[in-house]
Formats: structure tokens, C-alpha cells, sequence
């Protein structure tokens, strides 16, 4: 070895030397025959390792890295001078035995030994290594119940700071997990049943344990072809409750930071093996409307409890099914954990097999095949009956004899009709031969043929008038229904889309402002209970203290949480939403406030972003009586032309808040209230629907309430329907209609708004007397 093969002489001089370079463990030749051939290596130390094979003859060679390390180690070659590596004598102990530890024996200096569990230490003591002249010290640790299924065995050597026999850390220190395992904690059961279980049958099943002592258990018989759908394991508690245990101890001390005789600090990371693997499956099914079809085989007892000699008896009925069943027994007692399992074949003497649409139709008519296979071979003959129930019937022979001779299937066929009508219907069909009887029931829906059909008219009513409405009979018999909605504004119904943005999840600043906004002036209009303002404020006091998390040091606000990087239309949104808040009484921090003021400013001086964010920062800096003359004049000079619609309004409704109302009519003049589609994924979040509630907004600014209620209208019915509406989108509409129920006096806030009777066709009378809610 020579010095200039390591890093730095320092290295060299060191007893304990640390470099990268590569020994030859093995080498060899192999004769490869056809298949697979394998080479014998066992690593002497933890590390990487490569093996190279070449072909003499041609030069061609192929090579691969591993890795090789202790259970419960780490992955490389541990290169820590201070690490110790530990050796048990044993892979698995029980709690009685006395594990062994070796390591090298230091011969002088403290050991300290501690044995640790979880966030415990159960023991520790001291060793004195001079008492051993063996070059390997042996460590006995004594083992007890209390370290189950697991324990970890600390080795701390503390060498005297004068040494100089090696060159290694005063403290070196491992560890090395000790796994335990009693052989009174595993519980073994024994089933036993009958070898072929009966449809229809009542059936027992005998449980025994091996050690004939007793036990608490759960008993299932479940589906075998479910079971492997799903992946199913039989659950093994034993292995749950006795599962690796992890270290979460943190073990500190200053030796590293002691100067030795020979090198400075030394920084220790150790890394503990984890827990082992858990199961996982998937067995969630969607429910569905109506009875089932196929309905599983799944039956379960429980808890129940052995005899004294660990001997029970449960008895189940097995429904009407054919295949393989499961019998799964999980149990414990005082600590001690156990489960089996045993597969069982299900079938009767005759088998029927109807083939049944998925699904009918009112007027369906069809031919019902069932394939019959005779399993006893003592049945010559057998009666089928089929039997319906709800809107079926069947048409024809409704009982057919099979005489099966020689043969063990035969194939039979009915005939059935749907009735003009839906409903859930029953198809049962039963057999008998002597004193075998088998049946078979489906379920089985009869549906519409063609798609549901949905019809709706408004009507305006005044207070003291009588209206007639005629309900017209759409569809078939039992499938239609009708529902009468009373509104003080047309297109009521978005009941969804409030409670869905109050529910979404903080995320981004467009989501989190889009919770806010509509809260604000849906609620002064009677929308909430008034259980339910207390709350609303809460969601507002708590979403204005949260935007503190978006500001950047321009005073504007980032996208996320914890950027830097400032996103100019959330720094609009945002700004708009404070500039509101702040008119109706909240607590919104001056510094906060201000700043987002003066960074709208700032960029409003230098002109900067695309045309949608400059307007809307013009328009927003108006609402805060912050006009940016500049702007608005430059944009209404040279950029009017290449304005939309939504555009056009908030230009015209800042110059409205700052009294030039002769540019706002000449502004209007020139636009319409017609918006257009945007791009997916618009830098601005805008779209369609956003740019109507704008208008509204501005026009309810401008007290241009003709436009405003046309607008109104349309955003309420985009609003009432089911179409997917973006969190920005949702959030302007409701803040719109919110500012024009507020200027237009619709309030439930006050009391009772809606009063009066409905008399419907049948003569029956409806009195209502409700409010806001």
C-alpha cells in the first residue's frame, strides 16, 4: 500500500483506512451448459461487489454490481470508522434463551449494552472487555416476554482516550435487531367438515385446537371464486400482532466531538431496517341500484369462544350456490394468535345453469335456455317449474319433465315476457326429482327503453295571483314524477356550487380567493341559516389570514404557498377579493393590503402584462379609489380596438368610479354583452361564464340594471346547471348575483318572502309558509 493510492496522506498514515479501491475476492472458470448456470459466493463483509464473466475465445465480457449486507443493515459497505459490526448466534430466539452478541474485542476500555424496543429501553449494563483475552468477545444478553416478536441490542465501546493501539473513534458504536419468537403465541386450528357440502342445506363445521386449550374466534365461509377475484388472504393475526417492530429510540451522545490521540470528530447516521411488508387488497364493490344479482356467498360468526378443551361446533345454512366455498377461523387468547383455512366443494345431485339477460325492456320478449347436468347418477328424471315475479310473466309451459336416460345433461327452454312497465323483477326457477329439490333465484331489472326525458318551465307569478300548470304524462307508468320549485329569482338551483367551493380544499391562490369571494354577499342576501353566519365569518377571518402565506417581496402574492415567483392575475384576484372585504368590515392587515395596493400601482406605471391583467388591474385599483389615470387613458387610446366585451365593461365601470362618466358612455356605446370561449387552460383562469358575471358585476357598478337583470338571469341558469364550472368561474357568478340581489333588495334576511297554497290534480292542498332557507 502506498500512500499516494489514498485520498490524502492523513488517510495513509491511519490504522483504520478508508479508500476506493478494488480486491479480488474470487476468481474461477465455469462451463456453461444449456440453461442457466450459477456460480457459488459467499461475501465475507458488507460492500459492493461486482462480478465480471468473460469469454477467453472472443474477448466478450458482461458484468453486474450488488450490493451485500446484514439483516436489518444498509445497503453499502459501511465505510464508518466508528461503526461496530455485531454477530448473534442465532437468527431466532425464544424468550427463555440467552442471545450471544460478538464483535471485536477491544480489550480495554467500557462497553455499555443496552436492549431497546420500540421507544423503550427494557435493559442495559456494563461490560468489562479486559476480562476476555479472546480476540472476539462474546455478550450474552438474557431474553424475556416483554422483548416479543422483537428487540434491538445496542453496543456502545468506550475506549480510553489515551489508546493507541488502534486508531479507531472513542466511542464506536452498533446495533443489530434480535428476533423472538414463543411458540405459545401461534394458535393451530384444525376444521373439519363434511367432504362436499349441499345447496340449501344446513351444514356444521368442527373446530378444534392442537393444544386442545381454549380460544375465541371468528368463523367465515365465503365464496372461493370472490375470494380469488378479489386476491383474498385468509388473515394471519399472528403475523400482525408479532410484526417487526421498528427502533424509534435516538441514541446521542459528545465522544465524536472529542479530539482522540489520533483524529478529530467523528459524525455518526445509522440506519435501521424497518417493519416487514403489509398485505394490501382491493375487494370494494359499487353498489347499484336495486336488488342484487348475484348474490355472494359470504357468511360470518363471531365472536364466538371454544369449549375447555378447545372444541367448538358451528352450524350455517348454505344458500342457493354451486363451487367451492372457504372456511376461514381466525382467533386469539391472552396474547396468542392463530388462523386456518379449508377449502370445501359445494354442488347438489342436480345442477341448473339459466342463461338471463343482463337487463330488460317493457315489451321484451325472449327465450329462456338453462342447461341441466345431473351430478347423482341414481336420477333418471326430474320436474323444472319456473316462476316469476313483478313486471314478467312467462309465456307457455311454466313446468317441463326431463328424462335423462343415459345422458347427464339436457337442455330445457321457456319463454318469457316483459310487461309494459320497469320495476325490479324475479326469475325462479325450481327442480324436483324424489326427494332433491334445487332452485334458483335471479334478480333482474326490468329499465326504460329509451333515456330519462326531462321537461321544465318558468313562470312568473305575482304576490295574490292564481297560476294553472299543467303537468303533461310523459313516459311510462311509475317512472315519471314531478317537482314544483318557488323562487324569488329565476334559476335558483345552485345550491351545489356554493356548498361545493365553501367545501374545496385550500390549494392555489385562485382556488382559495374563489372559496372567499362569494361568501362575502351571498350571505347578506339570506342564502345561510343563521347558524351557519357564524361559520361563513370564520371562513372569511381565517381564508384572509391564510393569503399572508402568498405574499412575495414585491407585495404581490405567488401562486403557491411559499413561492417566490409572483403570479399577476392571482395578485388581481387576491387584491379585488381584500378591496371587498375590507368595504363590508373585516379585519384585513394594513401591511398586506397596502402592499398588494402599491404593487398594482407600480405596475400600472410600467404598463406591464398582457391586456386582460392591465384592465383588470385598472378596474381593481378603481374599486380602491386608486385610479391609474395613466393607464386607463393609455389603454382607452390604443388598446380599445383589441378589447373584448368583459374588457370593455371594467374599463368603462373605472372610469364610472372616477366620475368621468362622459368616456364610460363612449365606451359602452361601443360593446355588447356577448363573451366568448377561451382557451383550456387560460394564464388568467377565464372563461365564458367568468366574463358574463364580470358584465353583471360592472353593470350593477354602473346602475345599469336593465343589462344587469338580463345578465342576472343567465348567470343563474349557467349556475343551476350540472355543466362543470371552474372554481374562478363558480366564485365571479356568485359574487355577481350576490351584488345584484344586494342592489336589487332580494333578501330573506328579514323574515318570511314566500307564502301561499298549491292545489294539485288529485284535489289535495298544500299550504307553504317558508323562509330564506
Amino acid at each position: 500500500q502506498w500512500w499516494y493510492q489514498y485520498d490524502n496522506r492523513r488517510n495513509y498514515q491511519l490504522k483504520y483506512k478508508e479508500d476506493s479501491q478494488t480486491y479480488l475476492e474470487a476468481s474461477g472458470s465455469v462451463s456453461i451448459q444449456e440453461g442457466p448456470s450459477y456460480i457459488a459466493f459467499t461475501p465475507a463483509e458488507n460492500g459492493h461487489y461486482l462480478i465480471e464473466v468473460s469469454d477467453g475465445g472472443s474477448g466478450h465480457s458482461a458484468s453486474i454490481f450488488f450490493s451485500a449486507y446484514r439483516y436489518g443493515g444498509i445497503p453499502a459497505g459501511d465505510l464508518n470508522e466508528g461503526t461496530l459490526a455485531l454477530k448473534s448466534d442465532k437468527d431466532k430466539y425464544k424468550s427463555s434463551d440467552r442471545a450471544k452478541i460478538m464483535l471485536p474485542n477491544p480489550k480495554q476500555g467500557n462497553i455499555l449494552v443496552t436492549v431497546e424496543k420500540g421507544r423503550e429501553i427494557i435493559d442495559w449494563f456494563w461490560v468489562d472487555p479486559s476480562n476476555s483475552k479472546n480476540d472476539e468477545l462474546v455478550i450474552d444478553v438474557p431474553l424475556s416476554k416483554k422483548m416479543l416478536p422483537n428487540a434491538y441490542v445496542t453496543v456502545s465501546v468506550i475506549q480510553p482516550h489515551n489508546q493507541t493501539q488502534n486508531d479507531r473513534p472513542i466511542r464506536m458504536f452498533g446495533i443489530i435487531p434480535i428476533m423472538i419468537e414463543d411458540s405459545d403465541t401461534r394458535i393451530d386450528f384444525t376444521i373439519e367438515t363434511a367432504e362436499n357440502l349441499t345447496p340449501n342445506k344446513d351444514f356444521e363445521v368442527k373446530i378444534s385446537t392442537q393444544n386442545q386449550k381454549q380460544a375465541h374466534f371468528t368463523i367465515a365461509v365465503v365464496d372461493e371464486g370472490l375470494l380469488s377475484l378479489t386476491q383474498f388472504r385468509t388473515p394471519n393475526p399472528w403475523r400482525e400482532f408479532y410484526k417487526k417492530v421498528g427502533l424509534f429510540i435516538e441514541t446521542y451522545d459528545v465522544f465524536s466531538h472529542i479530539i482522540s490521540a489520533n483524529k478529530g470528530d467523528v459524525f455518526q447516521t445509522f440506519s435501521i431496517g424497518g417493519a416487514d411488508d403489509l398485505d394490501y387488497r382491493e375487494s370494494q364493490l359499487d353498489s347499484v341500484d336495486g336488488k342484487k344479482r348475484f348474490k355472494p356467498v359470504c357468511m360470518f360468526k363471531g365472536p364466538l369462544s371454544t369449549d375447555d378443551r378447545g372444541r367448538p361446533t358451528v352450524k350455517f345454512h348454505m344458500p342457493n350456490y354451486n363451487g367451492a366455498v372457504r372456511v376461514m377461523v381466525v382467533g386469539t387468547n391472552k396474547g396468542s394468535f392463530g388462523s386456518a383455512e379449508k377449502t370445501i366443494p359445494v354442488r347438489s345431485d342436480i345442477i341448473m345453469q339459466p342463461s338471463i339477460p343482463r337487463i330488460l325492456k317493457p315489451g321484451d320478449e325472449f327465450t329462456l335456455p338453462v342447461a341441466i347436468f345431473r351430478i347423482n347418477p341414481k336420477i333418471t328424471n326430474a320436474q323444472f317449474t319456473l316462476g316469476t315475479e313483478g313486471p314478467i310473466e312467462v309465456v307457455g309451459d311454466k313446468i317441463i319433465k326431463v328424462d335423462f336416460g343415459q345422458n347427464d345433461e339436457a337442455d330445457i327452454k321457456f319463454k318469457v315476457r316483459v310487461k309494459e312497465a320497469v320495476g325490479q323483477a324475479k326469475i325462479v326457477l325450481t327442480g324436483v326429482s324424489g326427494s332433491t329439490e334445487v332452485k334458483s333465484e335471479t334478480d333482474i331489472k326490468v329499465v326504460p327503453s329509451s333515456v330519462r326525458v326531462y321537461d321544465k318551465s318558468t313562470e312568473k307569478i305575482e304576490k295574490g295571483q292564481t297560476r294553472s300548470i299543467k303537468v303533461p304524462k310523459v313516459g311510462l307508468d311509475g317512472t315519471n314524477n314531478a317537482s314544483l320549485d318557488l323562487n324569488i329569482f329565476p334559476n335558483m338551483d345552485f345550491d351545489h356550487r356554493l356548498k361545493w367551493l365553501i367545501r374545496y380544499p385550500y390549494g392555489c391562490i385562485e382556488q382559495s380567493t374563489s372559496t372567499l369571494f362569494p361568501q362575502l354577499y351571498l350571505k347578506k342576501m339570506g342564502y345561510f341559516q343563521k347558524d351557519e353566519i357564524a361559520e361563513i365569518d370564520r371562513n372569511l377571518n381565517e381564508g384572509i389570514n391564510r393569503l399572508q402565506t402568498y405574499i412575495v417581496s414585491s407585495g404581490g402574492f405567488a401562486y403557491w404557498p411559499g413561492n417566490t415567483t409572483e403570479c399577476d392575475w392571482g395578485t388581481n384576484y387576491a387584491t379585488h377579493f381584500m378591496i371587498e372585504a375590507k368595504k363590508l368590515g373585516y379585519s384585513v392587515p394594513d401591511y398586506m393590503y397596502n402592499g398588494a395596493i402599491n404593487r398594482l400601482k407600480s405596475a400600472a406605471r410600467n404598463h406591464s402584462g398582457k391586456l386582460t391583467t392591465r384592465v383588470n388591474r385598472a378596474f381593481v385599483l378603481a374599486l380602491a379609489q386608486q385610479q391609474p389615470m395613466a393607464e386607463m387613458n393609455l389603454l382607452m387610446e390604443n388598446e380599445l380596438k383589441n378589447m373584448n366585451s368583459a374588457e370593455k365593461w371594467m374599463l368603462a365601470a373605472a372610469y364610472h368610479l372616477a366620475g368621468a362618466e362622459n368616456i364610460r358612455d363612449q365606451i359602452l356605446s361601443n360593446t355588447d354583452t356577448v363573451t366568448e370561449e377561451y382557451e383550456p387552460f387560460s394564464y388568467n383562469f377565464g372563461s365564458k361564464y367568468r366574463d358574463d358575471a364580470i358584465i353583471l358585476y360592472a353593470a350593477v357598478l354602473m346602475n345599469q340594471l336593465e343589462t344587469a337583470e338580463l345578465m342576472a338571469k343567465g348567470v343563474a341558469a349557467n349556475l343551476s346547471s350540472r355543466e362543470y364550472l371552474s372554481t374562478q368561474s363558480s366564485g365571479y357568478m356568485l359574487l355577481a348575483l350576490g351584488k345584484y340581489f344586494d342592489v336589487s333588495g332580494i333578501s330573506a334576511a328579514q323574515g318570511q318572502i314566500i307564502s301561499g297554497t298549491v292545489k294539485l290534480a288529485n284535489g289535495q292542498t298544500i299550504n307553504f309558509n317558508q323562509d330564506g332557507s
